[in-house]
């Protein structure tokens, strides 16, 4: 497994021998190689995260302009159950993590190099920056107002509802660095993907586990992307990373909309599958054998560019008689996250 690396300008992933490639300075570790990474990733990237966090104290929040390689924060505080058949998946969470694990009175925000600060995000938690997934799965998830007294009481609702749902979280992230101090995914380079997660996944014990992605090309009118030589061209979303690394690992993948006729992601097919996977919020994925549901649609944040072009939600509008860009999202994630995926069939074209 090597590591990827996402070319900022075409947000192409591509493979990079090194992790470490800032100043030793920077990161007080010289670069690993993919073996060493593969043995000693995790307690390289604590390591890492040891000496960031002294950086930064150090230098009252002021962040380097050789950004810090991460290691995810929140793997540990929920980790992965068998018995659950339903995988949110995201990418990796914005730097803002980095001020729960410092103490708050020596560091209430970070400073980004160019100016500008930091600060906490909403809860210490996946997709806790601004809490927009969690409002659609459940409004009353998210109180108007989060405050230091009832942050930890928000944190232990999400993780209270995922439980009740049978629900697992999963970031297909593990470790990475940033060419910016955003949350973009296009910023994101020397990407570790989180193994454990795809062998958890490949392992599942149910039968057609449930899949539920941000962000993925296939939702688009444009579809999948193959370069000439028909080999699969990543963007900066959650599904094409994780198919990028599935495909990395050399594990078969075939994608079908209707359970029957199935399309296997090579580059002889390349073509067919850029026809067939566009416009597409729900459909199957086979890995190796194991078939999958998949739900891959809109960002949940904000207002979604181009959304209003978009075939899928041009049948919701139809359907439903308005054209909300919030009503859509909490149709597609509430049905989603609930098992429901006649109605999100249905919008397919």
């Amino acid at each position: 497994m090597r590591i990827l690396n996402l070319k900022p300008d075409t947000m192409i992933l591509k493979r990079n021998l090194d992790l470490f490639n800032a100043s030793r300075a920077t990161l007080l570790l010289a670069p690993v190689t993919d073996s060493d990474l593969v043995t000693h990733g995790p307690e390289l990237f604590a390591e890492t995260r040891e000496a960031a966090l002294a950086y930064l104290l150090d230098r009252r929040g002021q962040l380097p302009s050789t950004p810090f390689t991460e290691f995810h924060p929140y793997k540990e505080s929920y980790p992965l159950r068998s018995e659950f058949s339903v995988y949110l998946m995201g990418t990796f969470p914005p730097i803002s993590y980095l001020l729960d694990l410092l103490p708050l009175a020596k560091l209430p925000q970070l400073v980004k190099p160019g100016g500008g600060s930091i600060k906490k995000p909403k809860v210490s938690f996946y997709h806790g920056q601004r809490c927009a997934q969690w409002k659609l799965f459940d409004p009353q998830l998210i109180p108007k107002t989060i405050t230091p007294a009832n942050r930890a009481a928000v944190r232990a609702a999400l993780i209270a509802f995922l439980q009740d749902a049978g629900v697992n979280y999963v970031d297909v992230i593990d470790g990475c660095q940033r060419l910016d101090y955003d949350a973009k995914d296009s910023h994101l380079f020397n990407i570790l993907p989180n193994l454990a997660a795809f062998e958890a996944l490949l392992a599942c014990p149910h039968e057609n586990p449930l899949l539920i992605f941000n962000t993925s090309s296939a939702f688009g009118t444009g579809g999948l992307n193959f370069m000439a030589d028909g080999s699969f061209q990543p963007q900066a979303k959650s599904f094409d990373i994780f198919l990028a690394v599935v495909l990395e690992m050399q594990c078969p993948v075939a994608f079908s909309v209707d359970g029957a006729a199935w399309l296997a992601v090579t580059p002889r097919n390349a073509a067919a599958i850029k026809r067939q996977m566009s416009s597409k919020l729900v459909f199957y994925m086979m890995l190796d054998k194991k078939v999958f549901n998949v739900v891959a649609g809109v960002s949940p944040s904000g207002a979604t560019l181009n959304l209003g072009a978009n075939p899928c939600f041009q049948q919701y509008c139809h359907s439903a008689g308005t054209t909300d860009q919030q009503s859509f999202k909490r149709f597609v994630y509430r049905n989603a996250i609930q098992k429901n995926l006649g109605p999100l069939w249905n919008l397919n074209v």
